[in-house]
């Protein structure tokens, strides 16, 4: 196996990183904003519903676990 070939199983992201078109920035920007504009409101407001610090809420939706 050559370096090439390993590389992606490595690190998945390679191989589509090398195909990566720079048309397609904008539009996954615009979603990465849009699913934060949902995601951290929400996560926000499950903090509060459990009785937590709204702060929990704010930091804790980068982590799902």
């Amino acid at each position: 196996m050559n370096r090439e070939e390993a590389q992606p199983g490595l690190i998945p992201c390679i191989g589509w990183l090398r195909r990566y078109q720079k048309d397609w920035l904008r539009l996954d920007v615009m979603a990465g904003l849009t699913a934060a504009a949902v995601v951290i409101p929400k996560a926000m407001a499950y903090a509060t519903i459990a009785g937590l610090p709204v702060r929990w809420g704010s930091t804790r939706h980068f982590y799902p676990c």
